[in-house]
């Protein structure tokens, strides 16, 4: 009886590791079907990536989409280390951090330095929304990761009081001006009409930066005195075109803009995001793939421990950010006594011959994903992104190299490399934000009628297998694994009873 009952156990493990073995090998199958070199296809543009380039390329598009958390070890030391310390203090949104450290950065940076690359010139402007629930902590957080560039916005406005104050006495006391007029620079605002944001830029042109702590108000405020005029400036700033607008009643005759810089962050809920999508902005311009989305993926709040974040730490990052600023101030920008105005005289930026071919490759990688999809918005999302990508660099070299900037050599292919990454995890983000607005995805109530087929095709009668599942979505429904996997943590129509396995809570 004994070897009876162990040849029934051995039995079954042999059937149970012949079923699993099944599994894998459809799902081998599947992920054959959809490999990104087709052997059939000799004009392929991924035959023309180098392997190895295309094997990392494939890496990180699949850690994008299996971790929605953009990883803080993408950046150095200081801002990792900072990063960390609001994680661990104020339990903050990961990619609200990132979000807030690219925004910062860019503000200290602004038009003060330029990425010359093949034909195209870049600068670190972002449009970048920190979309999650009350209770996510989103105005704290940027609060802290911005609150260099408020530093240096009070500094300014002290140096120009004191110099307009020391002019007037001048004058005054001496009945004739002795030096020449101040000039206001600003850095951060908080709100404006589009005419101020003009006269902002035309007496900054290093760059200015729009903190929102509520991103909806950014987005109420388009268009509120000129129907449809808004967004197509926007739009403009970012592409860095310049502005020639003639107006009679502005001193001058109008704004003569060469290089727009603003850079946007803000906060917003996604159920007002969603609804600003559909009743405000839309998708069909591109305005809405230009903004950055740092997604919240936190489902619980915790308990906030009681000591305070590290001050040593906090310093760091804000002297760093400071320091960049004013290195780039004093080295960039030059006073034209004829007009009164100050200049930038950028410091160009190059990519190396490695971090060049890299970044071809890449985009190789971006063309043929293009190519594949029939989504008209994932297409406009990969253009996007493939810019962006160039100001991911200039960004990681700067807080990479910090004022040793001189010392330093061109971008290199480690920078780009992680530039390329950023950009897959933001390309990752910007579909799960579009799946949630456009009520694509199992994350918003109720369900499509994909995944309400999806949902129907699972067995209701036995024991629904995790494994199972993702094959069946892969195979005829074309949803992929990451996605099941959520779809299977719905409370509300699946109760998980052991590992990997669920049986159906509702019945559709």
């Amino acid at each position: 009886m004994t070897n009876l009952k162990k040849t029934h156990v051995r039995a079954g493990i042999i059937a149970e590791k012949e079923a699993v073995l099944s599994i894998k090998k459809e799902e081998a199958a599947i992920k054959k079907n959809t490999e990104y070199i087709d052997e059939n296809d000799e004009n392929s543009i991924l035959n023309t990536i180098a392997p190895q380039n295309l094997y990392l390329f494939y890496q990180w598009e699949q850690s994008a989409i299996k971790n929605e958390n953009i990883p803080l070890d993408l950046f150095p030391k200081i801002f990792r280390e900072y990063g960390k310390e609001l994680l661990r203090i104020l339990s903050s949104e990961n990619n609200f951090i990132i979000g807030g450290m690219i925004a910062a950065m860019s503000g200290a940076i602004g038009n003060s330095i330029r990425l010359y690359s093949a034909n195209y010139i870049n600068v670190p402007c972002f449009y970048i929304a920190c979309i999650g629930n009350s209770g996510a902590n989103k105005s704290e957080t940027i609060r802290r990761l911005m609150q260099p560039l408020t530093t240096i916005e009070s500094r300014l406005n002290e140096e120009y009081d004191a110099e307009a104050y020391n002019y007037k006495k001048n004058k005054d006391d001496l009945g004739f001006r002795t030096d020449v007029t101040p000039i206001r620079q600003s850095l951060i605002l908080t709100s404006g009409t589009m005419e101020s944001i003009y006269d902002l830029m035309q007496n900054n042109e290093k760059g200015i930066s729009l903190f929102r702590a509520e991103l909806k108000g950014f987005f109420d405020e388009l268009n509120q005195f000129r129907i449809g005029a808004d967004i197509p400036n926007w739009l403009q700033i970012w592409s860095r075109e310049g502005f020639n607008i003639t107006r009679k009643s502005i001193p001058g005759g109008g704004y003569r803009i060469e290089n727009p810089f603003v850079s946007i962050i803000g906060m917003i809920q996604t159920d007002k995001f969603k609804e600003v999508v559909n009743s405000k902005i839309g998708i069909s311009d591109g305005f809405l793939w230009r903004f950055l989305p740092c997604l919240a993926t936190k489902e619980k709040r915790v308990r906030i421990p009681s000591e305070k974040i590290n001050k040593e730490i906090e310093d760091r990052y804000n002297n760093f950010i400071v320091d960049i600023y004013d290195y780039l101030f004093m080295n960039t920008l030059q006073r034209n006594l004829k007009t009164d105005k100050l200049k930038v005289n950028s410091i160009p930026l190059y990519l190396d011959v490695q971090a060049s071919l890299l970044y071809d490759d890449w985009q190789a990688f971006c063309a043929d994903r293009w190519n594949k999809t029939p989504n008209e918005q994932i297409r406009q999302m990969i253009n996007k992104i493939e810019i962006y990508c160039y100001r991911f660099a200039i960004i990681l070299h700067i807080a990479e190299h910090g004022t040793n900037l001189k010392n330093s050599s061109d971008i290199g292919v480690t920078t780009m490399g992680k530039a390329c990454q950023l950009a897959e995890y933001f390309l990752q983000s910007m579909q799960n934000n579009y799946d949630q607005v456009s009520g694509q995805s199992e994350k918003t109530p109720g369900l499509t009628n994909k995944y309400d087929d999806f949902y129907k095709a699972i067995h209701d009668d036995k024991t629904i297998h995790r494994s199972k599942a993702v094959i069946l979505g892969l195979r005829d429904f074309n949803i992929s694994e990451r996605r099941v996997d959520q779809f299977l943590k719905r409370k509300d129509m699946f109760k998980k009873i052991g590992h990997g396995l669920y049986i159906k809570s509702i019945n559709l």
